[in-house]
C-alpha cells in the first residue's frame, strides 16, 4: 500500500518502516505452542 507508506513517512519521518508481517508471527508461536499443549490438531 504505497499510499499508506507515504503518510506514515510523512507522519513519522524518523521513524523506521517495518515491511513484515509481526502480528502474524506472535499468532504462529502462539498456534505451535497450542499445538505442544494439546496436540497438532484440536477436534472440538
Amino acid at each position: 500500500m504505497p499510499a499508506i507508506a507515504n503518510r506514515l513517512r510523512t507522519l513519522f519521518p524518523t521513524s523506521e518502516l517495518v515491511r513484515t508481517d509481526v502480528l502474524g508471527s506472535v499468532g504462529l508461536g502462539l498456534a505451535l505452542d497450542a499445538a505442544r499443549k494439546f496436540g497438532p490438531a484440536y477436534q472440538a
